[in-house]
C-alpha cells in the first residue's frame, strides 16, 4: 500500500463488514471484515450495499479504490455490475450535491431503500426525482433548501415509512399536508 494509502487509513477491524471510506466515497458491502479508510479533508459521501456473495467484485472494488487515492471519485466511478441488492443506502452530505445529481443518481441506484441528503445543497427539484425509487422507505432531508412546495413530489413515493425534515423550509402547513399524503409514513421535524 502506498504512503498516501498508510496516511488516510484510520483503522481495520474484523466486524464482518467491509467498508471502505476514500477521499469522498464511502461504500459498504457486507463481507468478511471491516476496512475502514478515509480522507478526513473532505466531506464523505456513503453509498451502503448489503447483498450476497461479492467476494470477487469486492476484491476489484477496493483495489480500484486504493488505486484511486489521489484522485476525489465520482459515484458514477463506481460499478456494481449485475449485482442483486436486497437493500441499499445512498447517505450524501457535502452541500456541493444538487438537483442535478440527485437526478443522476436515482437513475444510477433505483433500488435505494435508505436516502440520506442531509445538509446537501438540493431543492424542491430534487424531490421531483425521487418518484423512480419504488423502494425507497427512509429519507433524511435535514439541512437543506427544501420547502412545502417539493412535497408534493412524495406524494407518489408510497413506500416511505419515515421522512426527516429539521432544519429545512418546510412549515407546519407542509408537514400536515405530508402526514395526509402518506399517513403510513413517520414525519420528523
Amino acid at each position: 500500500m502506498s504512503d498516501t494509502a498508510n496516511a488516510t487509513m484510520r483503522k481495520i477491524v474484523t466486524r464482518g463488514l467491509i467498508a471502505v471510506f476514500l477521499v469522498g466515497v464511502v461504500v459498504t458491502i457486507i463481507g468478511n471484515a471491516w476496512l475502514e479508510i478515509e480522507n478526513s479533508g473532505l466531506n464523505p459521501i456513503a453509498l451502503s450495499i448489503r447483498t450476497f456473495g461479492m467476494a470477487t467484485m469486492l476484491a476489484a472494488l477496493i483495489g480500484f479504490l486504493l488505486a484511486s487515492m489521489s484522485a476525489r471519485i465520482s459515484l458514477p466511478g463506481i460499478s456494481l455490475g449485475g449485482s442483486t441488492f436486497r437493500d441499499t443506502t445512498l447517505v450524501l452530505n457535502d452541500p456541493a450535491v444538487g438537483d442535478r445529481d440527485i437526478a443522476k443518481l436515482v437513475r444510477m441506484y433505483p433500488r435505494l431503500s435508505i436516502l440520506s441528503l442531509e445538509g446537501t445543497g438540493i431543492t424542491d427539484d430534487a424531490l421531483a426525482q425521487l418518484d423512480v425509487l419504488r423502494r425507497l422507505e427512509h429519507l433524511n432531508l435535514r439541512g437543506t433548501r427544501v420547502s412545502d412546495i417539493g412535497l408534493d413530489h412524495l406524494e407518489t413515493v408510497v413506500t416511505l415509512r419515515r421522512v426527516l425534515l429539521g432544519g429545512t423550509r418546510v412549515t407546519d402547513r407542509g408537514v400536515a399536508l405530508l402526514r395526509t399524503m402518506l399517513p403510513d409514513c413517520e414525519i420528523t421535524e
